[in-house]
């Protein structure tokens, strides 16, 4: 909540950079919230099985320095939600888009095109416990608590966060 502002636009730009110039710090700022919420970064793997932000250089080497693609980058956090094994994030990617919780990150596209991420902050449910909605937090257009459904993209897929692994 301390990195999206309804008027005023503020980055955590100190200790993770900004990366609005290059189509969004939406990616950047999902994943400061996974790792403020407890899930550290992961330098161990190649390729698309890393998720760190040591700096601002892209930085594949298993090592904690740089950051990853996967940290910035809509399809590279994808990917490592997906492909990571070992140790590092554990989530599902493509479950049912009314199954998610709080702290779980929405994508948005057009024609299988993803641009846009965010994260869960309510769920908003019927009188008999179905999801109607989604409230969430998002720091490229800065959003506060606002309903998933507003947003204008004809597709949705959901990450659900497990939490982590701390085996190799």
């Amino acid at each position: 909540m301390t990195w999206v502002d309804p008027i005023e636009v503020i980055r955590n730009e100190d200790e993770f950079g900004v990366y609005d110039s290059y189509g969004g710090n939406c990616n950047n700022y999902i994943s400061q919230c996974l790792n403020a919420g407890g899930i550290p970064m992961d330098s161990d793997g190649y390729d698309n099985e890393q998720w760190k932000w040591y700096g601002e250089e892209v930085d594949e080497d298993q090592s904690a320095t740089g950051r990853s693609p996967s940290w910035t980058g809509v399809n590279e956090f994808y990917h490592y939600a997906n492909e990571n094994e070992g140790y590092g994030l554990e989530a599902l990617v493509d479950e049912n888009v009314y199954s998610g919780s709080i702290g779980d990150v929405l994508q948005y596209g057009h024609d299988d095109e993803w641009l846009h991420s965010v994260i869960i902050t309510d769920v908003v449910k019927d009188s008999d416990g179905d999801i109607l909605d989604y409230l969430i937090n998002s720091n490229t257009t800065d959003r506060i608590n606002y309903p998933a459904s507003a947003y204008g993209y004809s597709e949705l897929r959901l990450i659900k966060i497990l939490g982590w692994n701390n085996s190799e």
